[in-house]
C-alpha cells in the first residue's frame, strides 16, 4: 500500500468519525430547550413549605440531576447549563398553597399556575411535574456554542493544552533526542511546534471572539486600541531616542524586540484579565459598562427642585442584570411605590422608609421590598391603627440626598415615624460627592475624578497596577482613602443629627435602621450611636447573627451572588428583624394600646 492510498484511507476514517460526531452533536443540541440562566421560585408558600419541594433538571440525554434540598431554601438559581427540561416534585399539601411558579429565563419572566405544569407521575402524595413546553430558550446555535466558554473547566483545558505542548516539546528536545545533532532535533520538533502554534491560534481565536461578544466591541476594542496607540507612540519615541544617542544597530534591534514583546504581553494580559474578570467594576460584573461615579446622574435629579434625587414621575423600566430582571415603576413622587394621598386619615399611622437601593428593593419584584413586607407584617400585629408604609428608597442615594428628599418632598405626608436605612455604599458616594457641600445654588457639584480614570476604565492591566500594586481603594491611595473614611464618618454622623433635629421640629419618630449589606464599614458608627443612646438604632447585623443565627455560608440564600443585593427572602428577613425590634422597643404595644 503506497503512502497516497494510506493517507486517503486515514482521511476517509477521520471524515466518517467527524460525520458521526456531527450527527451525535445535532441530536444532542436538538434536545436542548433551556440553556440560559434560569431562576425558579414560588408564590403563596412559606420557606418551610418550599424546602419540601424537590427540583431536578433533565439533561438532553434524559438523565435527572436532583438538587440538594439543603441548598434550596427559597428558590433555584442555575447558570449556563444544558437542560431538556426542569422537573418539580411537589407534595399535594404544598401544591394547594402555591399560587404560581415563577420562572425567569434569560431575562424573560413567566408566571405559571400549578395547573399549567405538565404532570409526569403521581407517587405517595406527591406529584411529579415538568415545566410547560413554552418555557424554553429561543434557539441559537451561536449562544449554545458560546455557552461552553462559561464553563471554567474549558478555560483550564486550554491552559493545560498550552502547558502540555510546551512540556512535550521540552521532553522531545532535552530527553529523548539529546544524542541527535541540532538539525535532526529541529526536524523532529517541527511538527510539535506547528501543533503548538495552531493550538494557540485556535484557542486565542475562540477566546477573543468570545470577548468581542461578551464585552461588546465598544469595551474590548477600546482596550485593544489603547494598547495599539500606546505601543505605536512608544515605538516612535524609542526610535527617536536611539537615533539621538546613536545606539549601535545590534543594541537597537534588541531594544525594538523588547518594545514589541512588551506590546504583545500587554495585549495578552489585557485579554486574560478580562477573561478571568480581574478587577471588574460593579457595573461590569452585572453585564453593564464601566461607569464613572464622579458624573452627576441627571436622570435622577428633579429639575423642579434642586438637590432632590429620585426617579421621574411614573417612570417604568426593567432593571435587567445577569441574575434577575424586575420591573421598576415609580409613583407621582418618583419613588418605587404606589401613590399616597397627602391628607392623612385620623386612624392612619404612616412610616416613611428612606434609604438606597436596598430600600428601593433592587433584586426583587415591586411587591417584595422590605417596606412592603414590613407593612404586611405590621398590619398583622397592629389592630388599632391603619398602617401605611412608604417606600422612599432610591438607588445610588445617600443620607444627604435622603435628608433633602424628606425635608422638601415628603414632610407634607405627615409621617409618624421615619426609618432611615443607611448602607455601606454611602462611604463610596461620599468620596464621589462629599457631604452637604455638594448642594450649590446652581445645582449639584461632585468632586473631581482622577485625571487617569479614563485609562482605568479602558485598561484592566492599568487597573491591576493601580489596585494590586499601588494598593489604591476606590481610586484613592491608602492614606487618602483612610482620610475620606474618617471624614465620611464625621459628616454622616452630622447628617444623622440633622435628621434628629428635623424629627423634633416636625414631631415624628426617627429610627436609624442599619441593614445587613454584608459590609463592616458602618460598625464604628453603630457602636457610637448605641453608646450615646440619643438616636434609636435597629441593628440588623446583630439580629441576623444572634437572633436568626445566619451563617456566612447560608447568606447566598438571601443575597444574589454576583449583584450583591437581596433576593425577596433577604428583604423579608429585614422586615422580620424590624418587627422583632419594634416589639422589643415597645412600639407595637403602644400602637395597639392607643
Amino acid at each position: 500500500m503506497n503512502k497516497l492510498t494510506r493517507n486517503k484511507k486515514i482521511l476517509s476514517v477521520l471524515l466518517s468519525i467527524f460525520l458521526v460526531l456531527c450527527l451525535a452533536l445535532f441530536l444532542y443540541i436538538k434536545n436542548i430547550t433551556i440553556y440560559e440562566p434560569v431562576r425558579i421560585d414560588f408564590s403563596g408558600v412559606s420557606a418551610s413549605d418550599i424546602r419540601n419541594i424537590g427540583l431536578y433538571s433533565v439533561s438532553p440525554l434524559n438523565r435527572k440531576t436532583f438538587l440538594n434540598v439543603e441548598e434550596f431554601p427559597d428558590g433555584w438559581d442555575n447558570y449556563y447549563c444544558y437542560h431538556k427540561n426542569i422537573g418539580l416534585i411537589i407534595p399535594d399539601s404544598v401544591a394547594k398553597k402555591i399560587t404560581s411558579v415563577n420562572v425567569i429565563l434569560g431575562g424573560e419572566q413567566y408566571i405559571i399556575p400549578v395547573m399549567d405544569l405538565v404532570l409526569v407521575k403521581m407517587d405517595n402524595g406527591k406529584h411529579d411535574y415538568i415545566l410547560p413546553k413554552n418555557i424554553k430558550s429561543k434557539f441559537s446555535l451561536f449562544k449554545i456554542s458560546k455557552l461552553l466558554l462559561h464553563v471554567t473547566v474549558i478555560r483550564y483545558f486550554l491552559i493545560i493544552l498550552l502547558c502540555a505542548s510546551v512540556i512535550l516539546i521540552t521532553i522531545n528536545k532535552i530527553v529523548i533526542h539529546k544524542t541527535e545533532d541540532f538539525k535532526t532535533k529541529i526536524k523532529r520538533m517541527l511538527p510539535w511546534i506547528k501543533t503548538l502554534i495552531f493550538s494557540i491560534i485556535i484557542a486565542l481565536g475562540i477566546l477573543y471572539g468570545y470577548l468581542l461578544f461578551k464585552f461588546s466591541i465598544a469595551t474590548y476594542i477600546t482596550s485593544v486600541l489603547l494598547v495599539f496607540f500606546v505601543m505605536i507612540m512608544l515605538w516612535f519615541m524609542t526610535k527617536i531616542i536611539l537615533k539621538i544617542f546613536k545606539v549601535s544597530e545590534k543594541a537597537t534591534g534588541k531594544i525594538k524586540k523588547i518594545v514589541i514583546i512588551t506590546g504583545i504581553v500587554w495585549f495578552c494580559l489585557e485579554t486574560m484579565f478580562r477573561i478571568f474578570s480581574i478587577n471588574e467594576s460593579y457595573n461590569e460584573k452585572n453585564g453593564l459598562y464601566y461607569a464613572s461615579g464622579y458624573k452627576v446622574n441627571t436622570s435622577y435629579l428633579d429639575p423642579d427642585c434642586p438637590g432632590l434625587y429620585s426617579h421621574s414621575r411614573y417612570a417604568s423600566y426593567v432593571d435587567k442584570r445577569k441574575e434577575f430582571a424586575y420591573q421598576i415603576t415609580s409613583n407621582n413622587e418618583g419613588l418605587r411605590d404606589v401613590d399616597h394621598p397627602v391628607a392623612k386619615p385620623d386612624n392612619e399611622y404612616r412610616i416613611i422608609c428612606l434609604g438606597n437601593s436596598y430600600t428601593e428593593g433592587i433584586g426583587a419584584p415591586q411587591d417584595s421590598t422590605w417596606p412592603c413586607f414590613l407593612e404586611n407584617k405590621l398590619k398583622k400585629n397592629i389592630t388599632n391603627k391603619n398602617i401605611s408604609v412608604f417606600n422612599a428608597g432610591i438607588s445610588s442615594s445617600d443620607p444627604f440626598f435622603q435628608y433633602n428628599l424628606l425635608e422638601k418632598k415628603l414632610l407634607k405626608y405627615a409621617p409618624d415615624l421615619v426609618l432611615l436605612a443607611p448602607g455601606s455604599s454611602d462611604f463610596e458616594f461620599y468620596k464621589l460627592r462629599g457631604g452637604f457641600e455638594r448642594f450649590t445654588p446652581n445645582g449639584i457639584k461632585y468632586r473631581e475624578a482622577p485625571k487617569w480614570e479614563k485609562i482605568y476604565a479602558a485598561s484592566y492591566v492599568f487597573r491591576f497596577f493601580i489596585n494590586n500594586v499601588l494598593q489604591y481603594q476606590n481610586l484613592l491611595p491608602p492614606d487618602k482613602y483612610k482620610e475620606h473614611y474618617i471624614n465620611a464618618q464625621r459628616d454622616i454622623y452630622f447628617c444623622f443629627k440633622k435628621f434628629q433635629k428635623l424629627s423634633k421640629k416636625n414631631k415624628f419618630g426617627l429610627i436609624v435602621v442599619f441593614i445587613d449589606d454584608r459590609s463592616t464599614l458602618y460598625f464604628p458608627m453603630i457602636s457610637r450611636l448605641k453608646k450615646e443612646n440619643a438616636v434609636p438604632v435597629i441593628d440588623l447585623f446583630e439580629y441576623n447573627k444572634t437572633v436568626v443565627g445566619i451563617k456566612a455560608d447560608k447568606k447566598s440564600s438571601y443575597y444574589w451572588n454576583i449583584d450583591g443585593h437581596c433576593k425577596p427572602q433577604g428583604y423579608n428577613l429585614f422586615a422580620e428583624g424590624i418587627v422583632w425590634n419594634f416589639k422589643k422597643m415597645g412600639i407595637i404595644d403602644s400602637l395597639n394600646s392607643k
